[in-house]
């Protein structure tokens, strides 16, 4: 939305549209020989910045396309035309369609869920017959390491992950970076895992506010809270050179609940529950390295998800490689997407108002 926001300034959705396309054209200058064909999947919103098409129906209530998809489009002189993969519904994009083809080109077999978390989570629920039921959700820069005050992009001197030791909590320092001792920053796994440690010893209440002092708690979780302090009347939890403020539980609560209504609109929109799946497909750089098991300890997924969990990698890029090479995928895909129906979460909910509905999951435990 803040690129919308952007775009609707003046001369802003040039300027975007320019620097998207001179990104293309300087990975287009570093490949050997001249570039014949381009394909390029995201969603709606730089889908629509790319081509220079009116974003509006993005920016407000009803929101709509102006573009759908699933075709060539030109892009500017000096570029080829760049085929684009069927955009599903106003916040479901071609990144979502691309990586359902590559999933199920690789052998998904229906039901199973594909799940993108970014910034816009995408989910496509397949079922058995052929038909697709697809959902989005805000779900914010918390998972990228954006908004909690520690946190940034996975990188040397960020933790990644968090083990428990018999002294308290130890960071996992990100790939080829710095001793677990000199880690300074905390990113998007290394917020759910910790978050998951602090669940499993009490610490962290399913609520998401910290104990009390006289809470019963196994000895290693008193030992952990004794770094629990008030920060300008903000409960801060001291480990050594990271802390945890109350603020940033609240940050990753947010995409938590948003994931969990995407979660429970698809199941109860199917009919079916967690069991049904034959696999939860997790894609994106997040997807790639989060711990399915941190994820369903704080109930982004319901219980027994982490099992059906299976890598998907960068399933979007994947996905668009094999249609723009391929002319009868790309026909399939285009009839995949005529199957493909979008849920109204709010109205999945049923009678349960939706900002209800949400309050109602902001905690660590899957609400059905």
């Amino acid at each position: 939305m803040s690129r919308l926001a952007f775009a609707a300034r003046d001369d802003g959705a040039r300027l975007l549209r320019e620097l998207i396309l001179d990104v293309l054209r300087r990975v287009a200058s570093s490949l050997p020989g001249p570039v014949t064909r381009l394909g390029v999947a995201g969603n709606p919103a730089m889908i629509h910045l790319l081509l220079g098409l009116d974003c509006s129906g993005l920016a407000a209530a009803p929101y709509r396309l102006s573009f759908r998809g699933g075709h060539e489009s030109a892009l500017a002189p000096d570029l080829p035309p760049a085929y684009v993969p069927p955009l599903l519904g106003p916040f479901v994009g071609a990144d979502a369609s691309a990586g359902l083809h590559a999933v199920m080109r690789g052998g998904a077999v229906p039901p199973f869920l594909l799940a993108d978390f970014g910034t816009n989570g995408e989910f496509v629920l397949a079922l058995p017959g052929g038909r697709f039921l697809a959902a989005s959700v805000p779900m914010g820069p918390a998972l990228e390491g954006v908004g909690p005050r520690l946190g940034r992009v996975a990188g040397p001197g960020v933790a990644v992950g968090f083990e428990l030791t018999p002294a308290g909590l130890s960071p996992v320092a990100y790939r080829d970076g710095p001793a677990p001792a000199d880690v300074a920053a905390i990113g998007g796994t290394g917020y759910l895992s910790l978050l998951a440690r602090l669940v499993s010893v009490g610490v962290l209440r399913p609520d998401g506010r910290f104990a009390g002092a006289g809470a019963s708690l196994p000895p290693l979780g008193r030992r952990i809270l004794a770094g629990l302090a008030l920060d300008g009347g903000e409960p801060r939890l001291d480990m050594g050179r990271l802390a945890l403020w109350a603020s940033d539980v609240e940050e990753v609560q947010k995409v938590k609940a948003a994931c969990n209504l995407a979660f429970s609109g698809l199941f109860r929109a199917a009919g079916l529950g967690i069991g049904a799946l034959s696999a939860i497909h997790l894609a994106g750089a997040f997807g790639s390295h989060a711990a399915p098991d941190d994820l369903e300890a704080l109930g982004f997924l319901p219980s027994g998800g982490a099992a059906k969990c299976r890598v998907a990698g960068n399933a979007s890029l994947d996905g668009v490689c094999l249609l723009t090479a391929d002319a009868a995928a790309r026909r399939d895909i285009l009839e995949t997407a005529s199957r493909v129906e979008v849920v109204d979460l709010a109205s999945a909910m049923g009678p349960e108002d939706f900002a209800q509905a949400f309050v109602k999951r902001m905690v660590f435990r899957y609400v059905a």
